[in-house]
C-alpha cells in the first residue's frame, strides 16, 4: 500500500518497509486537540449560536499527544508508523513553496503559545455552559 495523498506523502513520508514516519514540528509530548466530528462538532455549533458575540471556542473533544493521533492514524489507514522529534533544518530542504517551513513555524508558535496563541478570551469546552453543549 502507498501513500498517494500528495499533502500527506508530503509531511508524513512513506518509508522503503511501508512504513510511514511523521516528524511533528512540535515537541513530541505537545498536546493537540482532538475532535470527534460524528459526536461533537454539532454541540460546539450549537454553543457558538446560542453564546453571545463573540464568543470562540477551541472546539475539542480530548487532547492527544502526537504519538496517539499517529496511533490512531495507523489504526483508520492500516498504515505501520513511527514517530520522531524533528528539527527546523529538515523543514528547510526542498521547499520551493515555503510550505514546510510554515509549517514548522506554526509548530513552533503551538509550543510557545499554545493552540489558541494564549489569548485568555478563547474558551475551552470546560468553560462553556453546560447548558449551551
Amino acid at each position: 500500500m502507498a501513500l498517494t495523498n500528495r499533502f500527506t506523502a508530503n509531511l508524513i513520508p512513506q518509508l522503503d518497509d511501508c512504513t510511514v514516519l511523521w516528524k511533528p514540528p512540535f515537541p513530541l509530548g505537545t498536546q493537540m486537540p482532538y475532535i470527534d466530528v460524528e459526536r461533537d462538532i454539532g454541540s460546539f455549533v450549537k454553543a457558538l449560536i446560542d453564546a453571545p458575540a463573540p464568543t470562540q471556542v477551541l472546539a475539542l473533544s480530548k487532547w492527544a499527544t502526537p504519538r496517539e493521533w499517529l496511533a490512531l492514524w495507523s489504526q483508520v489507514t492500516g498504515f505501520a508508523s513511527r514517530i520522531a522529534q524533528a528539527d527546523a533544518e529538515e523543514f528547510k530542504g526542498n521547499d520551493s513553496t515555503g510550505f514546510m517551513r510554515s509549517v514548522f513555524e506554526t509548530g513552533q508558535f503551538v509550543s510557545e503559545f499554545g493552540f489558541t496563541g494564549s489569548d485568555e478570551r478563547i474558551l475551552m469546552p470546560g468553560d462553556v455552559s453546560a447548558t449551551l453543549i
